[in-house]
């Protein structure tokens, strides 16, 4: 065989060699399962499919963002780079048609480029459809993230014995934070613990502590008389809230008109962790009013029959508490959140710190805690207002936790008084329950 042959030969082998060059890759059986999926992945998003661009070993595919599920990103349009080329690929690596909507699992490759790559290549390609199932797993894994570095942390490590019950639940965001922050609570039978964790940043925020020496008994405290309510929101106040009320089926009992709530009985005689029918049916039609803006069941505000609800807001001053109070800290309960907490806090000369979406409280940074005060408790939102006081329901420790051993003192704290005796009577209650069916 003559040279020019030879070298034709090889010509033509290395060819087809290049034109096909496949490369292998395995992964574990675990590797199909969304949880390990969402442990081992940068950035998980769903999207469209815009472009596609192909090269020699790899092919750049264009998404547009429609949901950053985990560790979101500016923009809305990334690269994800594939290993399929039009001469070389990895067996098992994905592959995209334009138009295609996709739930992707993806590592960083050249995060400032928006370029990234397949995490478990074909694998980490899912259908949107799967989008429910890849939330609940990334919650899983945000809650043991949370518990994780409230347990580690110095602090807590030290103070919180080994039987704990943990429990781990997700803040809304406020005042443009995007940050996700976690409680992460330790409870047994002789105290209660919640540590907020900041998983962004990976610290411990803040700390608070309820704690009793002496337990009693459920057969040493009386059953209080709960009721069923429901909190409205008006658009626009109704010329009668009598009337409105009875033509729903309801009974006044109260109302803030200048920042257009009211609260509506709904059963005198309820019964705690439970929901009638009626409330339920009060709820759906009184949302269908075009006077309306919001109507919730209500779970500690108004409940008790026996109490006397004032529109005027409780007030505390430094002078009030001697020294048993955080310098330049203030707590601010709402009879309804603001619109801008951010605002209100600049208008009455503070600093938010921290939103309770549950019970509608604040803790806001002050320079001067009377003024804050004075200026705050004219504002129609403010339910309560009073320093910090030390070892309170809630207790700021700006980025480092506090003093966790401290007792929580209730009394300091006006209007979180019905909240616990709310919660620990209905927690008594389902102690009751559980020795009856017993």
């Amino acid at each position: 065989m003559n040279k020019p042959v030879v070298c034709a030969l090889v010509g033509i082998f290395a060819i087809i060699l290049f034109s096909n060059s496949t490369v292998s890759a395995s992964w574990s059986v675990e590797a199909g399962e969304l949880s390990y999926q969402v442990n081992h992945s940068d950035r998980i998003v769903t999207g469209t499919v815009d472009t596609i661009s192909p090269g020699f070993d790899y092919t750049d595919v264009v998404i547009n963002v429609d949901d950053w599920l985990n560790n979101q990103l500016p923009g809305n349009k990334i690269t994800v780079r594939t290993e399929r080329g039009t001469n070389a690929f990895t067996a098992g690596a994905a592959n995209f048609s334009a138009g295609e909507k996709v739930l992707l699992m993806l590592n960083d490759d050249d995060v400032e480029k928006g370029r990234f790559k397949m995490a478990f290549m074909e694998l980490g390609k899912h259908p949107v459809s799967d989008r429910d199932a890849v939330i609940k797993a990334i919650t899983e894994q945000e809650k043991a993230t949370a518990v994780g570095i409230a347990r580690n942390n110095p602090k807590v490590k030290e103070s919180l014995p080994t039987d704990a019950e943990v429990i781990a639940v997700e803040i809304p965001s406020f005042a443009g934070r995007n940050d996700k922050i976690y409680n992460v609570i330790f409870k047994n039978r002789e105290f209660h613990d919640i540590i907020t964790v900041n998983l962004t940043s990976g610290i411990v925020e803040n700390s608070v502590s309820i704690r009793g020496e002496y337990q009693p008994e459920v057969e040493e405290l009386p059953m209080p008389v709960f009721r069923e309510d429901v909190i409205v929101y008006f658009k626009e106040m109704p010329a009668s809230l009598e009337e409105f009320a009875s033509r729903y089926g309801g009974k006044l009992i109260f109302a803030k008109l200048d920042i257009k709530m009211a609260a509506f009985e709904t059963v005198p005689i309820g019964s705690p962790a439970q929901t009638s029918q009626r409330t339920l049916d009060f709820i759906n039609e009184v949302s269908k009013d075009s006077l309306v803006e919001k109507a919730y069941r209500d779970e500690f505000e108004f409940t008790r029959p026996d109490e006397k609800y004032s529109p005027e807001p409780g007030i505390k001053y430094p002078e009030d508490m001697k020294d048993d109070y955080v310098p330049n800290k203030v707590i601010v309960g709402f009879w309804r959140r603001p619109p801008s907490l951010e605002d209100f806090a600049s208008k009455h000369g503070g600093k938010l710190i921290y939103y309770e979406e549950v019970l509608m409280f604040a803790s806001f940074d002050v320079s001067n805690i009377s003024g804050f005060i004075s200026k705050a408790s004219t504002d129609p939102y403010v339910r309560y207002v009073h320093p910090d006081g030390i070892g309170s329901i809630f207790e700021s420790t700006s980025g480092d936790v506090g003093n966790i051993s401290e007792e929580a003192d209730a009394s300091k704290a006006p209007g979180f008084e019905a909240i616990l005796a709310g919660l620990l009577f209905s927690l008594i209650y389902m102690m009751k329950r559980g020795r009856t069916n017993g």
